[in-house]
């Protein structure tokens, strides 16, 4: 059933073959009766729609409080990111502090999120998974009257673990897979 609320496109991909069928119907008999049965698919159409925007479900919730991460990662805004993080989530809040202490982040993005609740814990639990994509300049470089330099990318592949209680936050996260590359980084050799 959380189907139906998670995703439009069911409701709509059924609205489009039931409009082109009954079309389809009205241009062979010519019956304008069947005007008012497109004109029912429509409604249920939009209903569901309607539907799906009000209804507002767990993995939605995981997923909103999981852009406002990245929202305030953006802003470089440590007091911002600890808000959407368990206060238990130590190790996660070190290295944010750390991180974010070194670097001034440029750009933040969230690819193939995977979320999965689990309702028989108490209270509910879940699991997202993610590709997080971390761009980052060092603002000491220009400090000591270097270049500024094209920012270095960080690309992630993240596990996290969410609890509720007042709203889902990340109580666990760790790192599946991770690689960096410099985009600055000289592409001949000195000898």
């Amino acid at each position: 059933m959380t189907a139906l609320v998670e995703n439009p496109m069911p409701i709509i991909f059924f609205g489009i073959i039931a409009e082109a069928v009954l079309g389809v119907v009205l241009l062979r008999t010519g019956r304008g009766a069947i005007l008012w049965v497109m004109l029912g698919v429509l409604v249920v159409v939009l209903a569901g729609v309607g539907l799906e925007w009000l209804v507002v479900t767990q993995a939605e919730e995981v997923e909103a409080t999981l852009d406002n991460v990245a929202a305030a990662l953006m802003a470089n805004d440590l007091d911002r990111v600890f808000q959407h993080v368990a206060p238990e989530a130590q190790p996660s809040r070190s290295r944010a502090r750390y991180a974010m202490g070194l670097f001034k982040l440029t750009g933040v993005k969230i690819n193939n999120l995977k979320i999965k609740i689990n309702r028989l814990t108490s209270p509910p639990s879940a699991k997202a998974r993610f590709i997080g994509i971390i761009s980052a300049e060092d603002p000491r470089r220009t400090e000591k009257g270097c270049f500024p330099t094209k920012p270095d990318r960080s690309v992630s592949r993240w596990s996290s673990v969410w609890r509720t209680t007042a709203g889902w936050l990340p109580s666990t996260q760790k790192a599946i897979h991770a690689s960096s590359c410099r985009r600055n980084r000289s592409r001949h050799r000195h000898r």
